[in-house]
């Protein structure tokens, strides 16, 4: 029997025997018929509510037959890379987020074998992983939050399908388009050291941090974003910028780009602010009383007003035209670059916080720097000055006072200086016997007749040339690594003990013998302009240039020197300057064609002193 008649054969059974019943039992029969029928009909109805989840259900696999998994959201990439190759991926979700991820690396839109990346995805906690791919496009499905992607030769990206996106760094890769529409939720984007020219931020509204450095920008537009607290726009082609409605600014770098106009008004906020290298001819930092940095070298300043700027600690004004500089009012400066400018007066009173100081080229009547006690680095050389007090800056470390007019100079109170350049005055003595931690010192070109480096023990670079020094003992000074001593008077030099040499000029001296058998490490020698009548470099296996020119090496002499010559490996050929044929040359070198020859066969270049080729006598 179908199951549609199933109560109405209950209901003819019930008929017939009606007419034998009493009325008592009657009612009986009624009430007992009104639960048979309810009883069939809520059976009919599950009956069919049965039959419309069973079609509903085939219906379902049917569907579900075709998609692999039931994730709306996805991420897509395009790279450059090969098939085989591995990219390297940061994926991660907020922890409200249960949906599964996976990644499609061959473009199949299927979870194959290893594509499942669920476990991996840790809100927060994710680590970067390889993965090989298997075609140039590939897909990350599920709700992802933050996509880290960086360095994989990405040519474009679609994150149309992803809005739940809040974190994004794309930087170091190809993508010359970035489309954000979509992504309405980001509060961070790093895109920096890619090709684009342009980014459309219309609709992104949350962003917090944008860093966007080293691509082709010209134009940009974040007016809109008041919850901004960080642009790095550094490295693009912008010429002109406006970050007067972004309040919440606190970093702002724009250097090395093309600008003209830079509008800071009402960042009150704002610490950090680099804009050097640009072409500023003025800038307004008079809103931003908090400010800690400012980088503003390398621009057309005439004039700057730090008058409200009372908390700086850095200030960067080099390369500019500046004439003046009133620092009066920032007491806190610990680093003060003011180097290159057109200064003729700078005063530093009231600030003894000064740590570093660099003024140098500049045209200052007088530098006074004898209060400063906290003064660890000091650059003022080329600044015209004839007399410098460092007597008091006993915590000076790097001191650079050459090209000046300065007689003479008290280093002895400099127990910690390491950096001494006092090249290009007037010196006639310079005692650096207390300077025991020196491990620079450029002296040359002044006058000095002697150069007491007994107590050096640390020095490694030594230049000292072009004075009138008949000696030089560094027998002391075992670090000792570069030594430049040329155009001197000296007749003699004992470098046994200077076994860590590896580059020596001793040039223009008068010297008769130089041995060299200790000095392993040497790799260049410029001993030209002497009286040596022999030389030798056998045990000098790492040298590559010689300079020995204008002096009396010859016959045997000069058949050592070429014998001593280590051979040099084809890419690298040595190079050999050993006559001098200029007119009024007073050089009595012999090399004849024969030992240019020798010295071929072993890669090394024979040369005259300008640098032509020299085919022998």
């Amino acid at each position: 029997m179908k199951k549609g008649h199933h109560s109405l054969s209950i209901f003819n059974d019930f008929n017939e025997r009606f007419y034998f019943m009493d009325i008592k039992n009657l009612k009986k029969a009624i009430i007992f018929m009104s639960f048979i029928f309810l009883a069939a009909a809520c059976s009919d109805n599950s009956e069919k509510e049965q039959d419309i989840k069973t079609a509903d259900s085939k219906n379902d696999i049917k569907e579900e037959a075709s998609i692999n998994l039931p994730n709306t959201e996805s991420i897509s990439l395009t790279t450059a890379k090969l098939k085989g190759e591995k990219i390297k991926l940061r994926v991660e979700r907020f922890v409200s987020n249960r949906e599964p991820i996976w990644i499609d690396l061959n473009s199949n839109k299927k979870m194959d074998e290893n594509e499942d990346i669920t476990p991996f995805v840790v809100p927060g906690m994710s680590a970067y992983r390889d993965y090989i791919i298997d075609s140039e496009v590939i897909t990350i499905y599920g709700k992802i939050n933050r996509f880290f992607c960086e360095g994989n030769r990405i040519t474009s990206i679609d994150l149309a399908n992803n809005p739940s996106l809040t974190k994004l760094s794309c930087s170091d890769n190809n993508l010359q388009d970035l489309s954000l529409i979509n992504n309405r939720e980001l509060t961070y984007l790093s895109c920096g050291k890619n090709n684009l020219t342009s980014i459309d931020f219309s609709r992104n509204f949350d962003l917090k941090e944008i860093f966007c450095d080293e691509n082709q920008i010209r134009e940009l537009d974040v007016s809109h974003i008041k919850r901004l607290t960080t642009l790095e726009a550094q490295k693009n082609k912008l010429k002109f910028l406006d970050m007067s409605k972004n309040t919440s600014l606190t970093t702002l770098y724009c250097y090395e780009n093309e600008l003209t106009y830079l509008n800071t008004d009402n960042c009150k906020d704002l610490k950090f602010l680099a804009c050097s290298e640009n072409a500023l001819t003025y800038i307004d930092i008079s809103s931003s009383s908090i400010l800690r940095e400012l980088w503003c070298a390398n621009n057309k300043l005439e004039n700057i007003d730090l008058s409200k700027n009372v908390n700086l600690t850095f200030l960067m004004l080099s390369n500019n035209v500046l004439s003046e500089l009133d620092i009066s009012n920032n007491s806190s400066l610990n680093e003060l670059w003011c180097n290159k400018n057109n200064l003729t007066d700078l005063f530093l009173d009231g600030h003894e916080n000064l740590e570093i100081l660099s003024c140098h080229d500049n045209q200052l009547n007088s530098l006074d720097i004898s209060h400063l006690a906290e003064l660890q680095e000091c650059y003022c050389h080329n600044t015209n000055i004839s007399e410098l007090d460092v007597s008091k800056n006993t915590k000076l470390i790097r001191l650079s006072c050459g090209k000046n007019n300065l007689s003479q100079i008290d280093c002895s109170n400099l127990k910690d200086i390491e950096y001494l350049y006092v090249a290009g005055n007037s010196l006639t003595a310079l005692d650096i016997r207390q300077n025991l931690n020196l491990t620079e010192l450029y002296c040359h070109n002044n006058m000095l007749t002697e150069l007491n480096l007994n107590s050096n023990r640390k020095l490694k670079n030594l230049y000292c040339g072009n004075n009138k020094l008949k000696a030089l003992n560094t027998s002391n000074n075992v670090k000792l690594s570069n030594l430049y001593c040329k155009q001197n008077e000296i007749t003699d030099i004992d470098l046994t003990k200077n076994t860590e040499l590896q580059f020596l000029s001793v040039s223009e001296n008068r010297l008769k013998f130089l041995n060299l058998r200790n000095n392993v490490k040497l790799e260049k020698l410029w001993c030209y302009d002497n009286l040596l009548m022999g030389l030798s470099v056998l045990n000098n296996k790492n040298i590559k240039l010689i300079s020995c020119y204008n002096n009396q090496i010859k016959e045997k002499e000069m058949e050592r020197l070429i014998k001593s010559l280590p051979a040099r490996s084809n890419e690298e050929n040595g190079s050999l300057y050993v006559v001098d044929r200029r007119e009024n040359s007073t050089d009595n070198n012999i090399c004849t064609i024969q030992q240019v020859n020798n010295a071929k066969k072993k890669n090394w270049n024979v040369l005259k002193s300008e640098g032509e080729e020299f085919t022998g006598h």
